[in-house]
């Protein structure tokens, strides 16, 4: 049995609002970061806070796993220490343009 991130497209995140709304998390605490934008990392832990402060509950950390399937995020190999998975945002424009369309900016 294969327990892995099933493949997602754009068009499933617009299905989900939660993920949509993951998203637009993971794009604000992108957006918050003093880093050039090329080197601006996004983890969970750092994520979820914005969210639950915005939405009011939590999400899990596979979210961003499949935000990374659908193209939105992208896995960044790391040598820190510890169990964080970290994510780039490949291409910001292209994120903030479909969180306008789907009005979560």
């Amino acid at each position: 049995m294969n327990v892995g991130v099933t493949k997602m497209t754009t068009a499933d995140v617009e299905g989900e609002p939660e993920l949509q709304q993951v998203l637009s998390a993971c794009y604000e605490v992108w957006k918050s970061e003093n880093a050039p934008s090329d080197q601006r990392l996004l983890c969970y832990a750092w994520v979820l806070p914005h969210y639950e402060d915005r939405f009011g509950k939590g999400f899990h950390p596979s979210r961003l796993a499949q935000l990374g399937t659908a193209g939105l995020l992208e896995k960044y190999v790391s040598t820190r220490t510890g169990r964080r998975r970290y994510y780039k945002l490949p291409d910001p424009d292209h994120v903030g343009s479909l969180l306008s369309k789907w009005s979560q900016t």
